[in-house]
């Protein structure tokens, strides 16, 4: 039955309109159900007096609550990449650099905090900031209620107390805070703290508030029940599966109780959505027909909520706010941060990282900023408020120090292996000490077990509050076993050890690149693990060294747009404490662009000795993967070495729930000289990969033939290496 041809409402007598509360069920991807039906309720002419929700129900009650119609929420909840709101992968373009270099290692996702109260792990898997972004842009007209009561139709969203397991009644303060508390999944999504209570899913303790409902004074209720029902035969389930039929059971019987509450002029809509699960965000359209078509085949019993035309035409004047994205302008932009003592400060540092202007407020870019602040490295829980004072509108940015740290430990690992018997392993574990003091100070160790075997570390002092100069002593000790080409032209098992300490002076340029000039100082030292003519030699080293990078990359592993490029310059005197003479240049660069389904990388890596001799430890070698792919590892060796190479690859599929899928072919010349005066296009070696690589949740993997000019072959298997 159309809206248009409803039965006209009985006639009241001049008694008041009985009042309608609107109650949302928690249903996770189940709950875009809630627009289809609020759709046909407008069509119906239902006024909607008071809402209550759970979860997914909080989600879609506070955006009508607070004006939106259900054409812009439609918009709106469709634009969220909900597929990211379950993911913790950073965006490279948001890390700060110095997260940046730890993204080359290749670390596992998770991260361990380290504090005063031991080893912590973070207390859910996912953060879902992004989603929560998502709310504040929506609801910035919202920022000045502090009471739910005060929404465009009044509103109530429940949480969980996750130490009593009691229902808490969200009903004032900060909307999108409260909306994110209420579905705030356990083990999957962090906990929201809210007025002491520390919050998850409202989901199981009230999954459908219909006593919230009557008690703000709703006299006829209209609920939508979403929820998953619980599986009946669970003699397969998987641990995770576990997991999900416990929240299941405990939504199913507070619904249960809560069905209880209905009476004879009540209404409940159980929308039929069994081909769509509480995880299946991809299927927005299929739960939101489903909430339209079980809504209209109730029109009937919808009939006794409707109203006249004039009373409901005055309804939606109060409901609705105009625009989908409201205008707010500001004077002034700043960052704040609050620290694990509960003191808080303004953040020069921060503050020179966002892009946000005084001005009129754009959504976009500030949802960017608070992406930038949430994945720097140190923060959470980032969000926005707008503050007046002295006649100034100030929109302030804020963050909280992570609540497991200071110290972060994070792990890694690296195999590298040929069919020629060449197998790699390195096991890799990094620990930072953050923001050690007001200028942001970190302490950063690295420890490679294995082959090859790296311990480093490096003292990152700031010199200013805006963290543009800083200044790094460092030490690092090096060590790595590989097939190379002695002095003698044989090959030889190598064991080189390099040790050397430094202070560099740098200046970072937000987070796409740093430059450093510093003073550096170690031995090398060089021996043969087999019988040979090399001998075990130990040189000393003493240079003055430039170091600068640029690191645009949008994914190490499988970049698709963006640059990376590395120099390294250094001039070794014995007045500096060398005992060779020597210059070096070391230069890689890799631009990457994606045209149609193809994604382009070209490569250049430079050695040179800048006419000068260098020593067995510093020349350059060549062979292996995308290396002169191909040739083994160490098969050319020189003062000067060049490789210029163009990589052409594409995604062929997924593999179940492990990763993307891509094949690439690569197309590399190069070569190796003694000298500078001897490089030659004729010595040029010409030579190509075909490979495979899974983009996994974890370290990447990948998979390769590659064939050199002479016919020189290798097939290599990476885990946990960057694309160059």
């Amino acid at each position: 039955m159309a809206a248009d041809t409803l039965a006209p409402p009985p006639p009241t007598d001049g008694q008041q309109r009985r009042t309608i509360g609107l109650v949302l069920a928690g249903g996770g991807a189940r709950g875009f159900a809630h627009i289809g039906v609020i759709k046909v309720l407008e069509e119906a002419r239902i006024p909607v007096d008071y809402i209550t929700g759970t979860s997914m129900g909080s989600i879609v009650g506070g955006l009508y609550a607070a004006g939106m119609s259900p054409a812009d929420m439609e918009t709106a909840l469709r634009l969220i990449d909900w597929s990211a709101v379950v993911s913790d992968k950073p965006d490279r373009r948001y890390m700060s650099f110095r997260r940046k270099e730890d993204d080359r290692l290749a670390l596992f996702p998770f991260e361990l905090g380290i504090g005063p109260d031991g080893i912590t792990p973070k207390p859910g898997i996912f953060a879902a900031s992004k989603v929560e972004f998502a709310f504040r842009i929506l609801l910035l007209d919202t920022m000045e209620v502090s009471s739910f009561d005060d929404l465009r139709i009044p509103f109530r969203a429940i949480g969980t107390d996750l130490v009593t397991g009691d229902a808490v009644v969200l009903d004032h303060g900060d909307l999108p805070r409260a909306m994110r508390a209420s579905m705030a999944v356990p083990g999957v999504f962090t906990p929201v703290v809210i007025d002491g209570h520390v919050l998850i899913d409202g989901g199981l303790s009230n999954n459908m508030p219909v006593g919230v409902a009557r008690d703000l004074g709703a006299q006829r209720i209209v609920a939508v029940d979403v929820g998953t029902p619980p599986l009946e035969d669970v003699s397969r389930i998987s641990a995770f599966g576990v997991v999900s039929q416990t929240i299941d059971i405990l939504s199913e019987n507070s619904v249960e109780a809560q069905r209880a509450l209905l009476g004879e002029e009540d209404l409940l809509i159980t929308p039929q959505l069994e081909g769509v699960g509480a995880g299946d965000f991809g299927k927005f359209e299929a739960a939101l027909a489903e909430g339209e078509a079980a809504a209209r085949r109730l029109l009937p019993q919808l009939a006794r909520f409707s109203v006249g035309q004039e009373e409901y035409d005055a309804f939606l004047a109060r409901q609705r706010r105009g625009t989908m994205m409201p205008e707010v302008s500001v004077d002034a932009v700043r960052v704040e941060v609050r620290r694990a003592d509960g003191t808080t400060e303004t953040s020069p540092l921060l503050t020179r990282r966002i892009e946000s202007r005084p001005g009129p407020i754009d959504a976009k870019i500030m949802a960017s900023d608070l992406i930038r602040l949430s994945q720097a490295g140190e923060y959470e829980t980032p969000g926005f408020r707008i503050e007046e004072h002295d006649g100034i509108r100030e929109l302030v940015l804020h963050v909280d120090e992570k609540s497991n740290g200071p110290g972060f430990l994070r792990f890694g690992v690296g195999i590298e292996a040929d069919l020629s018997g060449t197998v790699l392993f390195s096991a890799t574990a990094v620990y930072r000490l953050t923001n050690i003091n007001s200028f942001g100070a970190e302490w950063k160790t690295i420890l490679s077990m294995g082959n090859p075997g790296l311990i480093r570390t490096e003292f990152f002092q700031p010199l200013e509050r805006k963290g543009f100069w800083f200044t790094a002593p460092y030490a690092t000790y090096g060590r790595d076993r590989l097939e190379t080409i002695i002095p003698d032209g044989d090959t030889e098992l190598v064991d080189r050890r390099i040790f050397e300490g430094g202070l560099d002076v740098g200046a970072q340029l937000r987070n796409w690149a740093e430059i450093r000039l510093g003073y550096v100082r170690g031995a090398a030292n060089v021996e043969s693990a087999t019988t040979s003519t090399l001998e075990e030699d130990t040189r000393k080293f003493g240079a003055l060294r430039f170091h600068g990078t640029i690191d645009q990359v949008d994914n190490i592993f499988f970049p698709t747009r963006g640059n990376y490029t590395d120099v390294d310059l250094r001039v070794a005197r014995e007045g500096f404490g060398s005992e060779d003479d020597y210059d070096l240049l070391r230069l890689r660069s890799a631009q990457a662009w994606s045209w149609r389904k193809n994604t382009f990388v070209a490569n250049l890596k430079l050695t040179s000795d800048l006419g000068s001799e260098l020593p067995f430890y510093a020349q350059c070698e060549l062979g292996g993967y995308l290396n002169l792919s191909g040739l083994q590892r160490g098969s050319l060796r020189g003062d000067v070495c060049t490789v210029v190479g163009l990589v052409d690859y594409w995604r062929i599929g997924k593999i179940a729930e492990i990763g993307n899928l891509y094949v690439g072919v690569s197309f590399e010349t190069g070569g190796a000289w003694v000298d500078l005066d001897d490089a030659d296009r004729d010595d040029l070696i010409h030579a190509g990969l075909l490979f495979f690589g899974v983009d996994t949740k974890n370290v990447p993997i990948y998979i390769g033939y590659g064939l050199a000019e002479g016919g020189e072959s290798a097939v290599y298997i990476f885990i946990g290496r960057a694309f160059f």
